[in-house]
């Protein structure tokens, strides 16, 4: 069989390359895999600066694991934090608006220490007379970000 290279590649080198692709994809999605593991809990409250998520009985989050909190509300410019009964540092990831109306804010902490029923996570935000806000918690598996000085990912557990 003759091939012309500038045409069309050999069908040997395309299929290995192909194989290679796949078995390198599944290995690579069984290191990296991402799962939601549960809902951690939602809130809704008006005309205050800030909102607690309590862990219902039975919900815990496992640690190692990342807490990914969403925040809607009316559009106020400020600082949108938050925080939890075990000490973990949440991050702004981000925040956007239609400018007058509604702000939707994301926060996320990786790697955390475990969360167990009866604790809370808060989100503290600006506040004007009139505010409507809702907060919801998630758990993931596999978000957490790499170990600085080791190039490794932390440890992950899911439950």
């Amino acid at each position: 069989m003759i091939v012309d290279s500038r045409t069309e590649p050999a069908p040997r080198p395309r299929a290995t390359l192909a194989l290679a692709l796949l078995f390198g994809l599944a290995a690579s999605e069984a290191q990296a895999g991402i799962a939601f593991v549960k809902n951690i809990g939602t809130a809704t409250g008006n005309n205050a600066s800030s909102i607690s998520i309590t862990l219902a009985a039975g919900v815990s989050v496992a640690a190692g694991n990342s807490i990914i909190v969403s925040f809607v509300g009316e559009d106020l410019s400020g600082t949108y934090t938050a925080s939890d009964s075990a000490g973990n540092t949440y991050s702004q990831n981000a925040s956007g608006a239609r400018a007058g109306t509604v702000r939707a804010v994301i926060l996320s902490a990786h790697n955390v220490k475990a969360l167990a029923s009866g604790n809370t996570i808060t989100v503290t935000f600006p506040s004007a007379a009139s505010t409507k806000f809702a907060v919801t918690a998630d758990e993931f598996l596999g978000l957490a970000r790499v170990t600085p000085g080791t190039g490794a990912a932390p440890s992950r557990t899911r439950g």
